[in-house]
């Protein structure tokens, strides 16, 4: 289901207004329709992760504070998602998680990954959290993943590619 709430503070094209819209329980699957209208980066850090797949719960908040001096004030952007019984691997470790679940926190600045865990069908357990910002040509990223309990079978070998002779 998707909600819409919007408050409007005046009768102006410039008033304030706050504009929220939620969605609970989206099932995202591999290779969704609605990436058609994603931006090209964000295409591509999709297809990062293997197309990952899992139940969304999403919140965006569009809001406009009160002009100042008749002048309209910027559009502030926000918002959180949280994911349910995802599935991901990142190319450049093709590991497969499962049971994912994570929360991530965004605005034009910055996105923050609050968390981020998943198992995988070894046992094997990942925890992540990080921040990307600036949002722009110029990002830098500071990204913590911690990978337990990983055994050294068959799977690990496989996802570490050529780049494992030097394990």
């Amino acid at each position: 289901p998707y909600h819409v709430r919007m408050t409007y503070g005046g009768t102006s094209a410039i008033a304030p207004f706050t504009l929220e819209l939620t969605c609970s329980g989206f099932e995202l699957r591999k290779n969704p329709q609605i990436m058609r209208f994603a931006p090209g980066v964000a295409q591509r850090r999709f297809a990062q992760f293997s197309q990952p797949t899992g139940i969304v719960d999403a919140t965006v908040t569009v809001r406009r504070s009160a002009p100042i001096d008749g002048v309209e004030s910027p559009l502030n952007v926000t918002g959180d998602i949280v994911l349910r019984d995802g599935s991901a691997s990142f190319e450049r470790f093709p590991y497969l998680f499962e049971k994912m679940r994570g929360h991530w926190r965004f605005s034009e600045d910055e996105l923050e990954i609050v968390q981020i865990q998943g198992e995988a069908s070894s046992g094997a357990k990942c925890y992540g959290y990080g921040k990307i910002a600036p949002l722009n040509d110029d990002a830098g990223a500071d990204i913590q993943v911690e990978i337990t309990d990983l055994p050294i079978d068959d799977k690990l070998i496989e996802a570490l590619g050529p780049k494992r002779k030097i394990v």
